[in-house]
């Protein structure tokens, strides 16, 4: 049954040569097509896992729920220039911000103040025993800070109630209670405005800060509590509390182990050795480098604004920069492989057969053959990852040996009878039964492979088991017809 096939098969070729080349052709041209406009290039690892673990359906509803969270990490050598760093991290972002088609998100400053009343949940105990303590003391004072609209309005009120307090001492007795309430709303309006307080008072802050250690700290965070009302005031938010200002250096250690207070909410490392900024990029996944643009963007603006900064270094960094500088060096030099392959065995062809058009002709079904493969992974599969993009050297290294037994054979056959047809049939009837052996035992190996349940391995062994199908049928079939057209002028 083989025989027969493979006789009238080779009748075919010798009759149709030209309309099997063209069809040939026009399939190359379908498979271009799609391949240029369908075939994406996964450059995620996590696209190599299969559906079926419960870990990647987990990471896929994640991601579905929250986003693209993968974030980009520009990394910054203090150097022991911290101010330096931060007024370059400044200037970073500053330049980023700018870039919306390429930058989605940047994170470089805790900003406090967004934190809102929630902020007080990273007060320690102890702190949160203080405040309690200072807010029950103090706590009309609070309420008519709370209701008032502006900062000219709270000193006016603050004012009132010392003329009051002070009549109130100076006309009758002076008793212990009324001293510690003159003394309070002096004390408040120390806050405020410490340079009149210093003209009517005389009591200096230096001088606070020599009271016993349990007094200062309701000192301190009674200060802070003021500072927060007045920032409201002058932001024009009326008596709204500032949360963030009642965070001092030492809580601000419960946002961020290792914070420091000269590191203002930038974000240092433990050790404060590096700087970190996070930068959110646009991805598109219909490009081999999914960041490739946002990536060329950033290190451009990294690599000018170093300049300014000479006590400063900066790189780049981050799992999806890795991946993308991957991507690319695998595709490069997957390129370069590929037609190195192609070029040496085209010319050992060359040399072991002391001709140049056969040799040729047979890289040229090769060529025919990996672009059919293309398209057919296009439509099948749909994309390549980085694993299975090695397809082509695969097909090169084994697709290349059908087309060296049948030449070697034709090219044995021709000289013996000069006759084309059959040269071709008595290839095809003897070498070309041989192939069919080694294509289908080559491929059901590559197939064997989409039972390992490693969605790279089973999406590689589907291609490279295909492609080695396709490259025998265009050896058989392709290859004759152009020696065929090549020799019968």
């Amino acid at each position: 049954m083989r025989i027969r096939f493979l006789k009238k098969l080779s009748n075919i070729i010798y009759k149709y040569p030209q309309y099997i080349i063209i069809i040939a052709f026009l399939l190359v041209g379908i498979s271009a097509f799609l391949t240029i406009t369908k075939l994406k290039i996964s450059a995620d690892y996590f696209d190599m896992i299969s559906n079926s673990k419960k870990y990647k359906r987990d990471y896929v509803n994640f991601t579905k729920e929250f986003g693209d969270t993968e974030m980009i990490y520009i990394v910054i050598d203090v150097k022991n220039h911290p101010a330096e760093a931060k007024r370059f991290a400044d200037t970073i972002y500053k330049k980023l911000i700018k870039q919306k088609q390429h930058i989605k998100k940047i994170f470089h400053k805790v900003n406090y103040e967004k934190f809102g009343r929630n902020i007080l949940l990273f007060l320690d105990i102890k702190n949160l025993k203080i405040l309690r303590k200072v807010l029950i003391k103090n706590k009309d004072g609070l309420k008519m800070m709370a209701s008032l609209k502006n900062l000219n309005g709270l000193l006016a009120e603050i004012i009132k109630r010392l003329k009051v307090n002070l009549r109130k001492n100076l006309k009758g007795k002076i008793t212990k209670q009324g001293l510690t309430e003159l003394k309070k709303w002096m004390e408040f309006f120390r806050f405020v405005n410490s340079e009149y307080v210093d003209r009517f008072v005389g009591k200096s802050i230096k001088q606070a800060k020599l009271q016993s250690k349990k007094y200062q700290q309701e000192y301190l965070m009674l200060q802070r509590i003021i500072a927060a009302f007045v920032k409201g005031f002058r932001k024009g938010n009326g008596g709204k509390v500032d949360f963030s200002s009642l965070m001092s250096a030492p809580e601000l250690k419960s946002l961020k182990k290792g914070v420091k207070q000269e590191q203002d909410g930038y974000l240092f490392t433990d050790n404060g050795k590096l700087l970190l900024m996070m930068v959110l990029p646009n991805k598109n996944m219909n490009e081999l480098n999914i960041i490739k643009k946002p990536l060329k963007m950033m290190r451009r603006i990294v690599k000018e604004t170093l300049k300014d900064f000479p006590n400063i270094e900066a790189g780049i960094t981050g799992r999806v920069v890795l991946q993308a500088d991957e991507m690319n060096t695998s595709n490069s030099d997957m390129a370069k492989a590929s037609l190195i392959a192609l070029v040496i065995v085209t010319l050992l062809f060359i040399i072991f057969f002391k001709n140049l058009p056969r040799p040729l002709l047979s890289s040229l079904s090769l060529i025919i053959a990996i672009a059919l493969t293309f398209g057919v992974t296009t439509v099948t599969v749909g994309h390549l990852s980085i694993l299975s993009i090695v397809f082509t050297i695969i097909l090169i290294g084994l697709g290349i040996d059908f087309g060296v037994h049948i030449l070697s054979r034709y090219k044995a056959e021709l000289q013996g009878t000069e006759d084309v047809k059959l040269a071709i049939e008595t290839t095809l009837m003897s070498t070309g039964k041989a192939n069919v052996t080694s294509a289908i035992s080559i491929s059901a190996s590559f197939f064997a492979m989409i039972l390992t349940g490693f969605k790279g391995l089973e999406e590689l062994g589907f291609i490279g088991g295909i492609g080695i199908l396709i490259t025998f049928f265009c050896m058989i079939i392709v290859l004759p017809a152009f020696l065929c057209l090549y020799d019968r002028r």
